[in-house]
């Protein structure tokens, strides 16, 4: 259940982040794991561009079309349903579906849909299919493990989290720096019962479920990121950090972004995209809660 929930977690955070040609490779991805050798991408090749298709599956006739503008256009929308539908049907004789994929999370206009219904009428031979962001969820979580760990990073589980010791929080070089030589007698670590500064805090921040349970089980790493802190010779570096993450989160809640949304930024700024192990994960998660119960991140009772 708990990588269920991180998989969709982190899947539905980088469907929202992701724009442009980030937007089109993140999708050629996801279609690569989910048709196999069947699925070719398509790149731009000098000046015949790529004939309006980022992506086919040649046994089915299927030519995709990806679109991830940050900011969405109706008139623009529009015209380029047209123009890319246009360009596919003169450039690939076998177009037997054709799927425009976007990543606008309000779905398409009346008038877009009257477009694409136009398109339909006109064309009776061609599948012409519309993918949103909830579709590709869809497709993400039926995705092999292995294959979501390669899209969407490690899932680390609670014996991980049991795990941890001084060592692993130590190796996070990203944000640490000057780290000091680890101690053996804190190996294997694990709070069983941590302090818990405010749960109300933790409900009111209108976190899903699976940030909250990650913070619950960072929790019982809290205590020892605090120690390793501590130990660090510059005593003015923890509270450096702590301002970054602070900036970070004001940074991010300024420009609009959602509760689960600002989780998964900060997840990144602690180097998510760099870990290659579900230990690194854990790790990230008791500074994640370390941070969050500081009242460094996300808002305190007394603020909501």
């Amino acid at each position: 259940m708990l990588k269920r929930q991180y998989y969709q977690f982190s899947a539905e955070n980088a469907l929202l982040k992701k724009h442009g040609g980030e937007f089109q490779d993140f999708v050629n991805d996801i279609l690569g794991f989910y048709y196999g050798s069947n699925f070719e991408r398509i790149k731009p090749h000098g000046k015949d561009g790529d004939f309006k298709c980022d992506g086919r599956v040649p046994k089915e006739g299927i030519i995709f079309q990806c679109y991830g503008p940050e900011r969405f256009d109706e008139s623009k929308l529009i015209k380029k349903i047209k123009e890319d539908f246009k360009g596919a049907l003169l450039k690939w004789s076998d177009l037997r579906k054709w799927i425009f994929i976007h990543n606008n999370a309000n779905g398409i206009s009346p008038r877009t849909g009257q477009t694409i219904d136009e398109l339909r009428k006109d064309h009776l031979n061609i599948e012409i299919i519309i993918w949103d962001k909830q579709y590709l969820l869809s497709i993400i979580l039926k995705l092999d493990e292995t294959f979501l760990q390669r899209l969407l990073g490690f899932c680390p589980s609670e014996s991980d989290f049991n795990k941890v010791s001084i060592k692993e929080v130590s190796n996070m070089g990203h944000l640490i720096k000057g780290l000091l030589e680890t101690h053996p007698e804190y190996d294997n670590f694990y709070d069983p019962d941590p302090v818990v500064p405010s749960e109300y805090k933790l409900s009111k921040n209108n976190l899903s479920e699976c940030a909250i349970k990650f913070i619950e089980l960072g929790r019982h790493k809290s205590s020892l990121v605090n120690t390793y802190l501590l130990s660090l010779p510059n005593p003015d570096f923890a509270e450096n950090i702590a301002i970054d993450f602070r900036e970070k989160y004001q940074k991010l809640k300024d420009e609009g972004y959602n509760p689960d949304q600002i989780f998964y930024e900060i997840c990144i700024f602690l180097g998510q995209n760099n870990f290659s192990s579900p230990l690194e994960s854990a790790c990230m998660y008791g500074y994640m809660a370390y941070f969050f119960d500081r009242c460094d991140i996300f808002e305190d009772r007394e603020t909501i």
